[in-house]
């Protein structure tokens, strides 16, 4: 995997790419050291691994919420582990990233953005999970996001179509909620935060 350390300033906004998947290495779930068919066909940039560290993450509310970093994620090289406390009742958990400068999805060679993926791990705290996958765009602020509800334990990716996102130029806040009885202490984890562009083939191939 090709890295970029920093994001290109340009007007005041960042640019992608961030880090790129070159060939030579493939990050699909087939975590083969050389690309599969998938690899090669699709354009994804990944905006956050949390190889490292948190990456500026944080868990916005409930109150008593905690964050960490932690070495165990969905492809084993490190995650963003959300702390959410027991509340005995339906409760919003969300986890935020604020982009100063905002951040700019457009200008890729691969073409036109597919969607917005990332993974997330649901603890088996509780039997049912509604997850929302959001951001925060344009100069209003203007809210953007998909749902997925009654989803199980376990790890699931997430998606909001590109189509969705009304001013992918300037990207104010990314947002996860997750929703759940949370009736004991429960971690959530985040895991690689991607983006996936048209292919040049017009094709749009498999998301990460």
């Amino acid at each position: 995997m090709r890295r970029i350390d920093r994001y290109r300033r340009v007007r005041g906004l960042l640019l992608l790419p961030i880090k790129v998947l070159a060939a030579g290495m493939c990050a699909c779930v087939c975590t083969s050291a050389l690309p599969c068919c998938r690899c090669e066909r699709q354009g994804v940039v990944v905006v956050h691994d949390f190889i490292r560290n948190c990456e500026g993450w944080v868990v916005q509310q409930p109150a008593g919420a905690s964050f960490r970093h932690t070495p165990q994620g969905r492809f084993g090289r490190g995650a963003f582990a959300a702390r959410i406390p027991a509340a005995g009742e339906t409760t919003e958990a969300v986890l935020l990233k604020t982009y100063q400068p905002p951040l700019d999805l457009r200008g890729r060679d691969n073409g036109r953005l597919v969607a917005l993926c990332a993974w997330i791990y649901l603890p088996s705290s509780a039997s049912k999970w509604n997850v929302i996958l959001g951001v925060y765009c344009g100069s209003d602020w203007h809210w953007c996001a998909s749902s997925q509800s009654n989803l199980l334990p376990g790890w699931h990716r997430i998606c909001l179509a590109g189509d969705l996102i009304s001013d992918p130029s300037t990207i104010q806040q990314m947002k996860v909620a997750v929703i759940s009885e949370f009736m004991e202490d429960s971690t959530v984890v985040l895991d690689r935060v991607s983006l996936l562009y048209e292919s040049a083939g017009g094709g749009e191939g498999d998301v990460l």
